[in-house]
């Protein structure tokens, strides 16, 4: 997890180390900067996968489909199939 932290968030390791522990103990803490690390991988994706679009069109899309779980809009939005 610390290891994720350091990659993903590019935090220093003490304080990858310190996330790490904090999500050890209260899981659900980090739950709103997992669900911004998610989008931002989703958006960085969805512009790989479409060169000319824009951001504003990936937050379009994201917000066109509601509050549906991240993993489905990630499904949706890059024309992958379930399995």
């Amino acid at each position: 997890v610390e290891q994720r932290f350091r990659d993903i968030g590019f935090l220093s390791k003490e304080s990858a180390a310190a996330e790490a522990e904090r999500a050890a103990v209260d899981p659900g803490a980090g739950s709103a900067a997992l669900g911004r690390l998610l989008l931002r991988e989703l958006e960085k994706d969805y512009l790989r996968l479409r060169p000319l679009s824009s951001p504003a069109e990936v937050e379009t899309a994201f917000l066109a489909e509601g509050q549906v779980p991240i993993r489905l809009l990630r499904l949706k939005l890059l024309g992958l199939n379930p399995s």
